[in-house]
């Protein structure tokens, strides 16, 4: 943030070692998720960035909020040095816990993609990163105005598949933009179908929004996916707002390659059918397959979920 305190500290943009600096050393457990005596609360915090007597003209600090719509704002706020100070002590504890976590997923996870991308690697498990891309936008090299206001879109669902010492990128592409549980069975569903034979356990992970991942209805679908496919699943959900590896850079790089064949004049892309010819035509390096709602629909009634939605028990704290 550039703000100076105490005369020589300072808030950087981004520094690794500020977490270390303001718990105890060595840290414990306790001292990231706030239940140190001698550092919780920001009083590590207080310790380094202690606040001197100066003078208390008005400073400015933007941030981010929910509105009552609960859509995201960036908010300006106006108050003293002592108020901004306190500002950002009170966001200490839950920052120290989320970095915590993060980099305790991160490391666990770049351990097992080493393991199953090594000479060792063990046959019979694979690990699946998952994603929605942003939907791709259809829109034209030569477009009249009235075009740009109604422009289709297509899903694209991603994941990075890793076993048997390989990576397996794949793109599922939609006209149908249901993110929800219906269009998710469906995608976990064909990758399961594609995975290899010998294959007995499968790691799953995603980050953890309620309306596509993180809910109950995706947790009764796991007993019914162990029981078609005669494997065992867990499913891990990662820290909120990072990047989380390849599976980010997918979507990104086909709807570059796909976009640049519209650019060029080569492809007219008005939906999934016409992404995915274009994507081929761009010569991309991942599979891709396109996904109808009629797809998505016999999927779901193949599998009988609504008969499991319809049983499945409430999970207290699941959306924590």
């Amino acid at each position: 943030m550039g703000i100076k305190l105490a005369g020589k500290k300072h808030y950087t943009a981004y520094s690794y070692s500020f977490t270390e600096e303001i718990i105890c050393k060595p840290p414990s457990r306790n001292c990231w998720f706030n239940e140190c005596q001698t550092c919780n609360n920001a009083q590590g915090f207080e310790q380094v960035y202690s606040l001197p007597d100066i003078n208390e003209a008005n400073v400015n600090w933007k941030y981010w909020k929910k509105d009552q719509s609960h859509q995201l704002l960036k908010v300006e706020s106006i108050g003293s040095y002592s108020d901004l100070h306190s500002y950002v002590a009170d966001l200490v504890p839950q920052f120290l816990e989320h970095c915590y976590i993060k980099r305790k997923q991160a490391n666990s996870y770049q351990n097992m993609h080493r393991l199953v991308l090594s000479d060792e690697y063990p046959r019979d498990l694979c690990l699946i990163q998952i994603d929605f891309s942003e939907n791709y936008t259809c829109v034209f090299q030569d477009e009249i105005q009235s075009a740009h206001w109604q422009q289709h879109q297509v899903s694209i669902f991603t994941a990075a598949l890793y076993y048997s010492g390989f990576i397996d990128p794949v793109a599922l592409v939609s006209d149908c933009l249901n993110q929800a549980k219906e269009a998710v069975i469906c995608y976990i569903s064909y990758l399961l179908d594609n995975i290899p034979s010998n294959i007995q356990q499968v790691e799953i992970g995603s980050d953890g929004p309620s309306s596509q991942f993180k809910n109950r209805f995706v947790v009764a679908l796991l007993n019914v996916l162990e029981e078609k496919y005669s494997i065992n699943i867990i499913w891990n959900y990662f820290a909120t707002s990072h990047g989380k590896g390849s599976v980010g850079g997918i979507g990104g790089s086909l709807k570059r390659q796909v976009f640049n064949q519209v650019k060029k004049r080569k492809c007219v892309v008005v939906n999934a059918a016409d992404f995915l010819q274009a994507a081929k035509t761009a010569g991309a390096n991942i599979h891709i397959q396109e996904i109808t709602e009629a797809n998505i629909n016999e999927r779901n009634s193949a599998l009988n979920m609504q008969q499991v939605w319809d049983n499945s028990p409430l999970l207290q704290g699941i959306k924590k």
